[in-house]
């Protein structure tokens, strides 16, 4: 099975996705900053990193430590609509330290 980055997993799509992949036997990892999202809405057995996408840091360090063979990038559609600019600014600060192969 795999073993997969769900970034946005505290958030309601993204906890559901985090629960169906669980269920269908891949191991999770769920990175948020839990501006939206909400601690308790992580299904057990996914552990959370408590951090921003955007924080090349926080990924070094978790990309040093786990192997990920995909990744759900979601976004919270309530920011995307209220903050159209600024939610694809982040999106594209987020993707190349996301896509970066750790070695």
């Amino acid at each position: 099975m795999a073993n997969v980055l769900v970034t946005g997993g505290a958030g309601y799509v993204g906890s559901v996705c985090c629960a169906e992949l669980l269920r269908a036997g891949h191991s999770v990892v769920v990175v948020d900053d839990l501006s939206t999202g909400f601690r308790q809405a992580v299904p057990p057995g996914a552990p959370l990193c408590q951090s921003d996408i955007a924080d090349p840091r926080a990924m070094r360090s978790l990309f040093s430590e786990n192997k990920f063979d995909a990744c759900f990038l979601l976004l919270p559609l309530s920011m995307a609509r209220r903050k159209p600019f600024q939610s694809t600014k982040s999106m594209q600060r987020s993707q190349p330290t996301l896509m970066v192969k750790p070695s």
